[in-house]
C-alpha cells in the first residue's frame, strides 16, 4: 500500500463518528493561572456527563496532563470520589509523575447503576497540586489518555479523532507536494 492510500484511509476513518462519541467530557480549571515563585496552586481535572444514564457514567481514566516545568512543580494529585471513596475501597487510584507530565489513573469498583447515581452532570476526577518555580501565566494540558464508561466501552480518548484527520490531511498534502515537484 502507499503513502497516499494510508493517508486517504486514515482521513476517512477519522470522520467515522462513535456511537456515544459526546457522552463525556474533560476540562482543566482554570484555564490559566497566573504564578510567582513560591506560591501554590491547583487545577482541577473535570469530567461532564453529557447524557443521562449508566453508559455516561464515568467508570475509569488514564490521563496524561502536561505543565510547564519552568513555571510550576508537581506536588500531589487528590483524587474526587465521582468513582467512588478509595479510602473506602470502591476506587483504585494511582498517579505517575514524569518530566513536565503527571499521569493520573483510576478505576471504579462500583456497579454501573451506583456509579450513575453518585455521578452529578459535573464533578471533579482529580485536583492537581504544584508549587510555582517560575514567574508567569500557568496552563496545563490533556496530552493524552482515555476514558471509560461505567461498562469499560472508551467515551473519550485523546488525542482525539479530529488530531487523526489532521495528520491524515497533511500526509495526503506531503503526497500530493511530492508529486508535483517530482
Amino acid at each position: 500500500m502507499t503513502l497516499a492510500m494510508f493517508a486517504m484511509l486514515g482521513l476517512l476513518f477519522s470522520f467515522v463518528p462513535s456511537a456515544a462519541a459526546d457522552t463525556i467530557s474533560i476540562h482543566i480549571e482554570p484555564e490559566v493561572r497566573a504564578v510567582t515563585p513560591g506560591s501554590s496552586t491547583d487545577f482541577q481535572i473535570v469530567a461532564e456527563r453529557n447524557a443521562a444514564g449508566p453508559m455516561a457514567a464515568v467508570g475509569g481514566f488514564d490521563l496524561t496532563i502536561s505543565f510547564p516545568e519552568f513555571l510550576l512543580s508537581f506536588d500531589l494529585a487528590t483524587f474526587g470520589f465521582g468513582l467512588g471513596d478509595p479510602n473506602a475501597f470502591e476506587a483504585l487510584t494511582n498517579f505517575i509523575v514524569g518530566p513536565g507530565h503527571v499521569t493520573i489513573q483510576s478505576t471504579s469498583l462500583l456497579s454501573p447503576a451506583e456509579l450513575d447515581a453518585l455521578q452529578p452532570s459535573i464533578f471533579d476526577l482529580a485536583t492537581l497540586s504544584f508549587t510555582a518555580v517560575g514567574s508567569g501565566n500557568a496552563s496545563l494540558g490533556l496530552s493524552d489518555g482515555v476514558v471509560v464508561d461505567a461498562f469499560g466501552n472508551t467515551r473519550l480518548s485523546v488525542p482525539e479523532p479530529r488530531t487523526t484527520s489532521l495528520v491524515g490531511l497533511a500526509l495526503l498534502s506531503a503526497v500530493w507536494l511530492r508529486r508535483r515537484r517530482g
